[in-house]
Order: C-alpha cells, then sequence, then structure tokens
C-alpha cells in the first residue's frame, strides 16, 4: 500500500541491511511523506544517509590511496 508508512519504513530497513542504501533512503523518504512525524523513519534515513556517507568517504580514500 503506498500509503503505508511503516510499510516503507521496513522495507527501507531491509534494502539497508542488504547494503542497498539508495533504494533504502527511497523508502524512509516515502514513509515521511505518508507521515512527516515518523520519528522512526527519520531515525532510519539519518542512519543510511549517514552510512552512505561514510562509504563514500572510504571510496575516496581507497581511490587517493591504492593497495
Amino acid at each position: 500500500d503506498p500509503k503505508d508508512a511503516l510499510a516503507h519504513n521496513n522495507l527501507g530497513f531491509a534494502y539497508s541491511e542488504r547494503g542497498k542504501l539508495d533504494d533504502a533512503i527511497e523508502e524512509y523518504k516515502k514513509a515521511l511523506a505518508v507521515n512527516p512525524n515518523f520519528v522512526r523513519a527519520q531515525n532510519n534515513l539519518d542512519i543510511a544517509y549517514n552510512k552512505r556517507r561514510k562509504l563514500d568517504e572510504q571510496d575516496g580514500q581507497d581511490k587517493r590511496n591504492p593497495s
């Protein structure tokens, strides 16, 4: 159901657990579009953004310091 914030949040969490952070972020955004006061979805979105930022930073370091 496109209007089920909990379902979007849960799907986002499943994506995040599998390392599909872009998909997770989109699902958390959908959850928040349905329910802007859904604190758990906002927290999960923040966590996904932080994970993605750390991976991007790590990827940048790997490119600067090849093995």
